[in-house]
């Protein structure tokens, strides 16, 4: 492209001189080389832009690498982490995981239970006798003193392979989300 540019500017510069010297140029039949120096000018210039072209086909600018972002945590997977780590038969690491979830869990709860007006003392005394929910499993989680499953979710738990635990936390979740007004935090999961 530079030289391109150098040999049209040195043209230039001999034609201006041409036309103010004209006995430089007295040797050049003006009116039969007119059309062969054009065309011998611009075979030069087209010549020296292709070879520039085929030069820079090897230099072309490659994109830059694209860069590599880690995958950002989605909120809430510690916790569904945490329950999916819970085993039907328990360990002491496992009550550990209970007590964790169970306590999250109660402070969202109760939460819930002061944005509807209960006190927080009120709340948890709602949260241990039960009467938080019509939802037995769920209020199962919760309360001292579970209140009894009817006979066909007893049956169905028969067949589930899910521990109780995570089938009371899963279910209280539910309801939760359920009861959290919209907008507000934990209300999303």
């Amino acid at each position: 492209m530079k030289r391109s540019l150098t040999l049209g500017a040195l043209l230039i510069v001999a034609g201006f001189v041409g036309v103010a010297l004209p006995e430089l140029t007295a040797w050049v039949p003006a009116v039969e080389a007119l059309p062969l120096l054009v065309a011998a000018t611009a075979t030069i210039a087209g010549v020296a832009a292709l070879r520039d072209r085929l030069n820079a086909a090897g230099e072309a600018a490659h994109p830059a690498e694209r860069e590599e972002y880690g995958e950002a945590p989605t909120p809430g997977t510690e916790f569904d982490d945490l329950l999916a780590e819970i085993r039907p038969l328990r360990s002491r690491g496992d009550d550990r995981r209970r007590d964790r979830v169970r306590a999250q869990l109660e402070q969202v709860a109760v939460d819930v239970l002061t944005r509807e007006g209960h006190s927080e003392a009120a709340a948890r005394d709602l949260l241990a006798s039960g009467e938080w929910t019509d939802d037995p499993v769920a209020a199962a989680l919760f309360a001292a003193d579970p209140p009894p499953m009817p006979f066909d979710r007893r049956v169905s738990s028969l067949f589930d392979r899910t521990p109780t635990f995570t089938r009371r936390a899963r279910r209280a979740i539910e309801v939760l989300a359920e009861r959290a007004p919209a907008g507000a935090p934990g209300a999303d999961g």
